[in-house]
């Protein structure tokens, strides 16, 4: 498939936002650990677990395939957690601007780093 989403809807700003904010919220209800058990678990199925939720899902943009176990791991722990750390959050808060900004693709800052974007999934298309 080709062009935007590969024939699917992209996540909007705001969807990708909630997801952001259940995220976190996850990650404080499960003390990290379940979510980080969680997060291993639903990789492997380009989502993460807010976004399996919310009926999400990763896909490349080159492709328009779920990303890989490999993929969603450099987006998530390097392209969002070890570059938030080292930036003090300013990372996150780029990345959140640059989906809003990005009419193409909504790329944030690690979907960039992982060559990836969030599309629209609730009835599991990719046969998981």
């Amino acid at each position: 498939m080709s062009g935007p989403g590969g024939g699917r809807a992209l996540s909007s700003p705001g969807k990708r936002f909630g997801g952001w904010m259940l995220e976190i919220l996850l990650i404080i209800v499960t003390l990290f650990i379940g979510w980080l058990i969680w997060s291993l678990v639903v990789w492997n199925k380009a989502q993460t677990p807010a976004k399996q939720i919310l009926g999400m899902r990763c896909v490349k943009v080159d492709q328009w395939r779920p990303a890989t176990m490999g993929e969603m791991a450099l987006r998530e722990l390097v392209g969002k957690y070890v570059l938030a750390n080292l930036t003090a959050n300013i990372t996150t808060i780029v990345g959140g601007v640059m989906v809003i900004a990005d009419d193409v693709n909504r790329q944030a800052l690690w979907d960039r780093i992982a060559g990836t974007t969030v599309v629209e999934d609730p009835a599991n298309a990719f046969g998981f």
